[in-house]
């Protein structure tokens, strides 16, 4: 199991990955506020002093969001924040992520950390790692620590996501070393932290836990479904040296957020998990 490096660094880039990871067990919840980018607004991410409210109230570590966002609402102190600096929208190539913010503005909002999201298997893999690895070239020369949201991920001919489901029914050990394969690929370019997707079973996400080490993985909720069957998965996944979560839509489309939200950090940050 990884162990979050919890001893104290001269470093700012230590000391700005602990206001993410703000717990002594060495996890965190990111609750990440980048949908209505890539989908277009919704309800509950029109920001509003109840979502930071419900963000204070859960415990929740840390929000991830876009310029816009963090630039004209205010993250209380105590709240981790993370500027996305990577995007597309579901109206044109939604795996085709490009840079699209600066680790300047990061640095000139004081954000705690960057993100940068890189699809391994797509045809514009290419330029997503050269991306990802110049955001953590430039992030580590400020100090700042760098989140990879790397998954499993390519195109269909029309477009849209293909999340190589058809390997997954067909042939499961290959599908978990190709998830595997992209979460190590965050590593490999230097990341401080990984998110990235939930295979299916504890077994094989141990497997993804272990080619990350020693970096810290959080997993991505995915498409919504049954807050009982989200709390199952985090609970797997944290057994076998998970680092967290950072989950939207599973939080978001629920029909008490607040609820769900304050849930998942319970169980993150119990002995339970």
């Amino acid at each position: 199991m990884p162990e979050f490096p919890l001893e104290p660094q001269a470093t700012g880039k230590w000391r700005r990955l602990r206001r993410v990871f703000r717990h002594s067990n060495g996890r965190c919840v990111i609750l990440p506020l980048d949908e209505a980018l890539i989908s277009g607004p919704r309800t509950y991410l029109n920001w509003n002093a109840g979502l930071v409210d419900m963000c204070m109230e859960s415990g929740a570590d840390a929000v991830m969001a876009h310029l816009g966002t963090l630039q004209h609402h205010s993250v209380p102190l105590g709240l981790g924040r993370i500027l996305n600096l990577s995007a597309s929208t579901i109206r044109a190539t939604p795996t085709r992520k490009t840079l699209v913010f600066s680790v300047e503005q990061a640095v000139t909002m004081d954000a705690d950390a960057v993100a940068y999201q890189l699809h391994i298997g797509s045809q514009y893999e290419t330029q997503m790692l050269h991306e990802a690895g110049e955001v953590v070239r430039r992030a580590a020369e400020f100090g700042l620590p760098t989140m990879l949201i790397s998954y499993a991920r390519s195109e269909n001919p029309d477009g849209t996501p293909h999340d190589f489901g058809e390997l997954r029914d067909n042939n499961y050990d290959e599908y978990v070393r190709l998830c595997a394969h992209a979460a190590r690929v965050a590593v490999e370019l230097g990341a401080d932290l990984v998110k990235t997707q939930y295979p299916g079973d504890q077994e094989a996400f141990s497997q993804i836990v272990e080619a990350c080490v020693p970096v810290p993985v959080v997993i991505a909720g995915g498409p919504y479904r049954p807050e009982s069957l989200v709390l199952d998965d985090v609970r797997d996944a944290l057994k076998v040296g998970g680092a967290g979560v950072s989950i939207g839509r599973g939080v978001f489309d629920s029909d008490d957020p607040s609820n769900v939200l304050r849930r998942l950090t319970e169980l993150v940050h119990s002995s339970e998990g």
